[in-house]
């Protein structure tokens, strides 16, 4: 099944249309493969701001709007290790015949031309979103105020707990945070962190990935969490968008969720606003 989340159908980018139309239906086709003809396929358009402060600061992007455009399925999923390398020339999983290895690089390559970036967000059998990030035409980007020039909501050193499996991405929620104000630990799965719930008395709030490999996901591990600590408030993130998250059953509807790539004014926001609940 083939679903579509169209949220920036007036949005304009300065890019060869017949390159762009490529790409997406390089995703959309490998999307397919890994969901074996039996499975759904997301499309998604959104406007997404970035400045220095985001995860994506080191991609050689200037700060501003960007259209994001995500192809999303529930398929076999990648390793980290696939990740690493799924956007080289030449590389790929599919049996030999079914295809070049040349569909995400030539991508990635187009992207990167057009001044943009692209990110894959995957887990073994949990399936894969791939983004890619355009910039906006400047009459629509014109305005736009990098956060760092902004007053930012700040902690009153809360204890918060991160929960993340990616260690790059768990380094840089630690550093934002610690920045804010707030005391930080850190857990690389559920497991780990119901320890450290147990061991570090007052944590105040819990910042977990939705999906993430071992026993348990983010939802499950909120539930178990909040069963043993009723006051504990709980923010999600995820690099999947909220109307995959809603499709696999990960989250209920009414839960607010932190896409990644975030910035530090939407994380501080958005940590205050649960913890001021």
């Amino acid at each position: 099944m083939l679903r579509f989340a169209l949220e920036a159908e007036d949005a304009v980018v300065l890019v060869d249309p017949a390159r762009l139309q490529t790409a997406i239906l390089n995703l959309v086709i490998n999307s397919r493969h890994a969901i074996k003809e039996r499975g759904t396929i997301t499309v998604e358009t959104s406007i997404r701001i970035f400045d220095d402060t985001s995860e994506l600061k080191a991609a050689d992007m200037g700060a501003g709007r960007y259209l994001a455009i995500s192809v999303s399925d529930d398929g076999i999923g990648m390793s980290r290790e696939v990740q690493q390398k799924a956007f080289d020339p030449f590389f790929t999983t599919k049996p030999a015949g079914e295809g070049t290895g040349l569909g995400l690089s030539s991508t990635y390559g187009f992207v990167k031309q057009s001044g943009g970036e692209a990110r894959i967000y995957s887990e073994p059998d949990e399936g894969t979103s791939v983004y890619i990030y355009l910039p906006l035409a400047k009459e629509l980007a014109d305005g736009f105020v990098p956060s760092s020039q902004k007053a930012v909501v700040v902690g009153h050193g809360e204890h918060i707990l991160v929960v993340e499996d990616d260690p790059d991405l768990r380094q840089h929620a630690e550093a934002l945070i610690r920045a804010l104000g707030y005391r930080v630990s850190v857990a690389e799965n559920a497991d780990e962190a119901l320890v450290l719930l147990e061991r570090e008395s007052g944590i105040d709030l819990l910042f977990t990935d939705v999906i993430m490999p071992g026993s348990m996901h983010g939802a499950d591990l909120a539930r178990e969490a909040r069963a043993r600590y009723p006051h504990l408030k709980v923010l999600f993130t995820s690099g999947y968008t909220k109307n995959v998250t809603l499709h696999k059953g990960r989250l209920d509807e009414s839960v607010e969720l932190l896409s990644k790539p975030y910035r530090r004014e939407d994380l501080a926001r958005r940590l205050r606003e649960q913890l001021d609940f």
